[in-house]
């Protein structure tokens, strides 16, 4: 017998056809500037992609978003950290599909793929959402202050527009697209690593499969990242962002060095970023501190200690709670598992892990200095002598300080670490 859960997306849409709304399913939008009383619906699948795990009827109040969601037979009320997408609908159309909801979480069940009573179930695809930082057509202009970070004193800069991923990119998206790219001539030079690897614990026993494969890819050189980026550009219909040169060609292949361990003059090394490209790539340096930073300078959060609050506990994974060898929380974590500050573990923007967890790639070269001349542009300066990429946000062994969105580290763009993964962003 077809449990009644699974047929509430027909209900549903039946609710909202007879609401009358203009392209009621076509109507995307997010809660960041939502109106109060705008209502959303999403949908939640299971790791098959077609078992349906869940429900979710969102709304606003008093600016902020809430949510209701059923989810394995359980309704879930409460409010929702930084938003999300779906559906807009009228408010009578949230009220009658509220009761609905827990009647229907009384009811029935849902699939488990894996067959047992584990609940520790997520939609997959939620893990590669991209949030808008500043809209299409649109720029900011952010007006440097203080001395460190990306934004210095003297150094004002104007950034267009683009998205970030809300997430870490997490070894399930980068295997998927990994064995994709390798299987059509691409040349990725390392596998990558599923978290940090098998030292200490870091797989408590609570960790389902697919939460193992939630956490962040790490163990691939920024060469890597780049040349997979273009492979996720091209499966998903995109178009690559990396070049071997202006229009050339598209940038299929990362190398590892092999004895000469100051050679920065690979195709990777020396790649073209055509960012009027709509393709997956790394952030700049600028844009992942505007991001990270809540991307409003005039915002309180511009301030805080930390991407999301002043306090590291809150929203980071770093030295103080992540590097206990053989403890069961040794290691990185899933992507957005922390729950603390103003909203649940992300920031402003709704990002998780921009501070801790594992350093984070960016585009740019680190420089010679430690501090970014004021005259430095937006793609940031050149290699220089030293040759290092930028990496940011700190990471699960380091100390707190490092994990702040105002301090800059660096690695060579052929080198890999338990430590470092990266982010997605996108121009438009």
């Amino acid at each position: 017998m077809t449990p009644v859960f699974s047929h509430f997306p027909i209900i549903l849409r039946t609710l909202v056809r007879y609401h009358s709304l203009a392209n009621p399913l076509s109507q995307f939008t997010s809660f960041r500037g939502a109106m109060p009383g705008t209502v959303f619906w999403r949908f939640f699948s299971g790791p098959d992609k077609r078992t349906a795990m869940g429900y979710s009827l969102l709304s606003t109040h008093k600016g902020r978003p809430f949510g209701l969601r059923l989810r394995c037979g359980r309704a879930l009320a409460g409010w929702l950290p930084g938003g999300g997408e779906g559906i807009r609908m009228g408010k009578s159309v949230f009220r009658a599909g509220a009761l609905l909801w827990f009647g229907l979480a009384l009811l029935t069940g849902c699939g488990n793929p894996a067959g047992g009573g584990e609940e520790d179930y997520e939609d997959l695809s939620l893990y590669r959402e991209m949030r808008q930082v500043i809209p299409p057509g649109e720029t900011v202009r952010v007006t440097g202050s203080g001395g460190g970070g990306a934004f210095p004193q003297g150094r004002d800069l104007t950034l267009g527009a683009f998205s970030m991923a809300r997430y870490e990119t997490t070894w399930e998206l980068w295997k998927e697209v990994y064995d994709w790219a390798q299987a059509r001539g691409y040349g990725i030079a390392n596998p990558g690593t599923e978290g940090h690897g098998t030292g200490g614990t870091g797989d408590p026993g609570e960790w389902s499969e697919t939460r193992r494969k939630l956490r962040p890819v790490t163990g691939l050189s920024w060469r890597d990242a780049v040349v997979w980026c273009n492979a996720y550009s091209e499966m998903t219909g995109r178009e690559p962002a990396y070049y071997t040169e202006d229009g050339g060609a598209v940038l299929r292949e990362s190398v590892n060095n092999t004895g000469d361990y100051s050679r920065i003059d690979t195709a990777a090394d020396t790649a073209k970023l055509m960012m009027n490209k709509n393709g997956f790539r790394l952030p700049t340096e600028a844009e992942w501190e505007f991001a990270a930073r809540g991307g409003d300078a005039g915002a309180p959060d511009w301030t805080y200690a930390y991407a999301g609050s002043d306090v590291a506990d809150d929203v980071a994974w770093y030295g103080a709670n992540a590097y206990t060898p053989g403890s069961p929380g040794y290691g990185a974590h899933p992507a957005g598992t922390k729950t603390g500050g103003s909203y649940r573990g992300a920031n402003r923007l709704g990002l998780y892990d921009m501070s801790g967890n594992v350093y984070e790639w960016c585009w740019d070269w680190y420089g010679d200095d430690d501090r970014i001349d004021p005259g430095t542009g937006p793609e940031g300066p050149g290699p220089g002598d030293f040759a290092h990429r930028v990496i940011r946000g700190g990471n699960w062994s380091s100390y707190a300080e490092v994990c702040k969105p105002v301090s800059r580290n660096y690695f060579r763009p052929f080198s890999r670490s338990p430590v470092i993964g990266f982010r997605l962003a996108v121009s438009r």
